[in-house]
């Protein structure tokens, strides 16, 4: 279980805090209108600041360590 510091957003895309994500959790990835939407396996949507692709990069450095 790795898990990676993302800046919280509303789906406004006004940041609203942090959120601290479990990786293993994280079903998919997707570009949001004003945030990046993390689809959870609880059946959850997260909205993040980070790009698609910041996020993608995060899980990478997070499983490797």
């Amino acid at each position: 279980m790795a898990l990676i510091k993302l800046r919280m957003a509303n789906e406004a895309g006004e940041e609203v805090g942090i959120l601290m994500v479990n990786t293993d959790q994280i079903v998919a990835i997707t570009t949001g209108q004003a945030a990046t939407e993390l689809q959870m396996s609880d059946g959850r949507t997260r909205w993040v600041k980070e790009s698609p692709d910041e996020v993608a990069s995060k899980i990478g450095a997070g499983r490797s360590t």
